[in-house]
């Protein structure tokens, strides 16, 4: 089954849109539907059975993330030594990862992070192939080791490590 990014985003938007537990969403893999439940609202699209199935995937709320900055810094230390109280004054008011990522492509180590941030997260992890609205190549990295879909990065392939969008050099 094949799923939209922009699906999969929408849905990680709403249940991340307020507090932990007021927003759930499902991805089913065998219909590709997502299903939504508000306890903020009467909607209620998701099941007993769809919460139990196995071909059910909780779509994260940005909490269950982890999204710390203790990678970041393990990162630095390794690659960006020189760098370090730069990347924590990038740390040091919002926006903080937006500016890191822009940082570290203007120093041609964004797809080092990128690398480095999927070999370092629990679990076994799996490439979807994708494409945006306007057909361009995209990867979705992502953790298959838990129920919960868990986003790992979101990259569009390049030359010189992709051949083509699906194969590897």
């Amino acid at each position: 089954m094949k799923f939209k990014f922009e699906d999969i985003e929408m849905a990680y938007d709403f249940v991340s849109s307020t507090s932990y537990g007021d927003h759930s969403a499902i991805l089913r893999k065998d219909t590709g539907d997502i299903l939504y439940h508000s306890e903020m609202s009467d909607m209620d699209e998701i099941s007993d059975e769809d919460w139990e199935s196995d071909d059910s995937l909780e779509i994260p709320h940005k909490n269950d993330l982890d999204l710390g900055t203790r990678l970041v810094f393990d990162f630095v230390r390794t690659n960006l030594p020189d760098d370090y109280n730069h990347v924590r004054q990038i740390f040091s008011r919002r926006g903080a990862y937006g500016r890191f990522k822009d940082f570290l492509e203007s120093k041609k180590l964004l797809q080092s992070w990128y690398d480095f941030e999927a070999e370092h997260r629990r679990g076994a992890c799996c490439l979807l192939n994708g494409l945006t609205r306007d057909n361009r190549p995209l990867h979705i990295v992502c953790t298959t080791a838990r129920p919960t879909l868990i986003i790992i990065t979101v990259y569009k392939p390049k030359k010189p490590k992709w051949k083509t969008p699906a194969q590897r050099r």
